[in-house]
């Protein structure tokens, strides 16, 4: 608390007193009035003329009280009382804090003010943080972060006023400078489609964008809008009603967004389907690098092949690179017992000894070898699979790599289960027989009306076509195709 005297710079005074604000006490001398300005208290003696200056305890700066003086014939005069309190303690120091360089338009940035900021005698913790911007950007303070934002039309340089307060009131001041860049580049559109669990005869597509939009996107399924429903920030799905058809189905989805920038990015994916419930069938990709071979004996009810190059902004983390990759699915995300056979242009690549086919091992985050066929003459590489997921060419181990051959079975003597694969050279109808060393057939294992030209494949459990089991001995297996007949023999050990 201060005392002074102004008695004796006051001449003939009759009355001093406190304006702009005063609070008067109905209890007290008219002539003594009470100033509550902020957090400063400001009273006046109207006999004695002393002022006594309060501070609360949360006072800290420049302050200033308006003082009116009045003689006994009514004559005044005014002037302002400067003020200024002092705390104890040390003040926080502000570092040089660093340039911001931000996008227009992005999401709202966060910098951590702890890092910027230190104090002797006050932990970091218990300092207040307040941020003043200039037009054009937003900042605000979120416990001791501070969040800065800019809209889509700003470009230029900003600048945003920090203080660092202690709880004695002593504070420090830095600007942070943000330069502002203009965004020019498209939203990134990713596109993952999957049957949906619920109702499998429909196709969920769920999209989603790396940045906001400054408005819904427009999608199309074939030519015909669709309203995506929102499932996230910056997530949408559609889902497509699958044809009833036995026919390949060729779907192309189409999706067009906006940044708030107004940078606009399209995409157009296109998905091969084919049902497979009844018969099986031959699935082309639509840009004709990749096929699948499902035979009737994997086929069941429900089964749709759902075949589809993926782009780069549709895969996982860390499974870009390489060859194009193919997405797969013939179960809705179940896996097969029965084997089909995808099989992948390699074009020239095909002369590389080490060329193969691999998959993407969701759990490992890594791509792994696949057993695969070789077949030089036509560039094409196959593997028997049973899995759904990503597949595509890459090195693969010597081992997992055999040249292809026309009529062949993997393992070979084999115990319990091996896999016949054979070439249809020619398109049409197909029989694969197993006979024993007397030429008496024990199994029929296909007999389709029509097969595409390409490599298939068939299990063979070594059971009869009753279902009973055979003995040890040597077996025969035999492909009829329109390109001619094939006869390999077999050891099968019990």
């Amino acid at each position: 608390r201060l005392w002074h005297n102004l008695g004796d710079n006051c001449g003939v005074a009759e009355d001093l007193l406190v304006v702009g604000g005063a609070h008067s006490f109905p209890d007290g001398d008219p002539g003594e009035e009470l100033l509550e300005e902020f957090d400063v208290l400001v009273e006046v003696d109207s006999l004695t003329h002393i002022v006594t200056v309060t501070p609360l305890e949360t006072a800290s700066g420049p302050r200033t009280a308006q003082l009116l003086v009045r003689d006994p014939a009514g004559n005044t005069d005014l002037a302002l009382l400067e003020i200024t309190v002092l705390r104890g303690g040390e003040p926080p120091i502000i570092a040089e804090l660093p340039q911001l360089l931000l996008i227009a338009g992005t999401p709202e940035q966060s910098l951590n003010l702890d890092l910027f900021v230190s104090d002797a005698d006050t932990p970091i913790e218990d300092l207040t943080w307040l941020a003043s911007a200039e037009p054009g950007i937003g900042a605000r303070i979120d416990g001791r972060r501070l969040l800065v934002s800019v809209p889509a039309d700003q470009q230029g340089v900003r600048r945003v006023l920090l203080a660092s307060i202690d709880p004695q009131g002593n504070r420090d001041e830095a600007p942070l400078t943000v330069l502002i860049q203009q965004d020019d580049e498209a939203p990134t559109v990713s596109v993952q489609a999957r049957r949906n669990p619920l109702t499998p005869d429909a196709l969920d597509i769920d999209f989603s964008t790396d940045e906001e939009l400054r408005a819904p996107p427009e999608v199309q399924l074939n030519g015909i809008s669709a309203t995506p429903q929102p499932i996230g920030p910056g997530r949408w799905v559609v889902s497509y009603p699958i044809p009833v058809s036995e026919d390949d189905q060729h779907l192309t989805f189409g999706v067009r967004a906006a940044d708030a920038a107004g940078n606009e990015a399209t995409r157009d994916v296109e998905i091969t389907l084919r049902r497979v419930g009844n018969d099986g069938g031959s699935v082309l990709s639509a840009d004709n690098a990749a096929n699948i071979n499902v035979p009737d004996a994997a086929a069941r009810p429900g089964r749709i092949v759902v075949l589809r190059q993926m782009a780069p902004a549709d895969l996982p983390s860390g499974a870009d690179g390489g060859g194009p990759v193919y997405e797969l699915d013939i179960a809705a995300g179940d896996e097969i017992r029965e084997p089909v056979v995808l099989s992948l242009y390699a074009g020239s690549s095909i002369l590389d000894p080490m060329q193969g086919m691999q998959r993407w091992n969701p759990m490992n985050a890594d791509w792994e070898d696949v057993p695969t066929t070789v077949d030089t003459a036509s560039a094409w590489i196959s593997a028997a699979i049973r899995e759904p997921g990503l597949y595509r060419r890459g090195e693969v181990n010597s081992e997992n790599r055999r040249p292809a051959k026309r009529l062949s079975n993997h393992p070979n003597p084999f115990n319990s289960m091996t896999q016949i694969e054979y070439e249809v050279t020619r398109d049409g109808a197909v029989r694969v027989e197993i006979f024993n060393i007397l030429g008496q057939r024990v199994r029929l294992l296909v007999d389709e009306s029509q097969q595409l030209d390409g490599l298939w494949a068939i299990q063979w459990d070594g059971r009869d076509d009753d279902g009973l089991r055979l003995g040890s001995g040597v077996y025969y297996y035999q492909v009829q195709e329109p390109g001619g007949a094939r006869l390999r023999p077999m050891l099968l050990l019990r």
